[in-house]
């Protein structure tokens, strides 16, 4: 089993697939809201999660970053192992499965695996290389750059050149506004790079 280019050890795939079982959860549930202490981690077998701030005067969101199939949410991992209070929400962006383990077994595997613990470094950098290139792309690209990198991104996932996203959740994962965003792919349309459909945009 993988965390993107990550084997998880043997003996934590044993310990999973013996003490746990994945539950179905629906489209837009929040799981966490920033300031919650709550003592599991979710594991992504199917689905995606949305990590992110919310700015609470005008609902504007920021994208910290997803979990997708096989992932583990790092924010969760981390406020669970240190006994934290989430710093971020996280919400379910299409129906998923998951898998919920508790702090104490992830504590657990801290004292008994040296693999568990080499696998948490990892999973640590990539998080932060990540924030670090997002950082880097809100700094120095513009919008249109910033969109095209997404979704040559989604494509890379899906295999498939059409994104099915509104204009709203898309000016979500980019931390803007949806008047700038339509405005944007309508000059990105009117540049033939684009062709936008109702809920969804095909990348040309």
């Amino acid at each position: 089993m993988k965390f993107k280019n990550y084997n998880y050890p043997e003996e934590i795939i044993h310990e999973i697939m013996r003490d746990y079982k994945s539950i179905l959860v629906k489209k837009n549930t929040v799981l966490v809201t920033a300031g919650e202490t709550r003592q599991k981690v979710a594991f992504v077998k199917s689905g995606l999660l949305r990590v992110y701030l919310e700015d609470d005067e005008s609902g504007r969101e920021v994208l910290l970053y997803e979990v997708r199939p096989y992932e583990i949410c790092t924010m969760g991992l981390f406020a669970c192992m240190r006994d934290m209070k989430r710093l971020a929400n996280c919400r379910v962006e299409c129906d998923s499965e998951l898998i919920t383990i508790d702090a104490e077994k992830i504590k657990s595997w801290q004292k008994k695996y040296v693999s568990w613990n080499n696998l948490i470094i990892a999973v640590f950098l990539s998080r932060y290389n990540e924030l670090l290139e997002k950082i880097n792309e809100i700094t120095f690209n513009n919008i249109e750059c910033r969109i095209m990198k997404f979704f040559k991104k989604e494509m890379d996932y899906s295999l498939n050149n059409e994104i099915k996203i509104t204009h709203q959740n898309l000016a979500n994962k980019l931390g803007t506004t949806r008047v700038v965003i339509s405005r944007i792919l309508k000059k990105m349309e009117n540049k033939r790079k684009i062709k936008l459909n109702r809920g969804e945009i095909q990348l040309l």
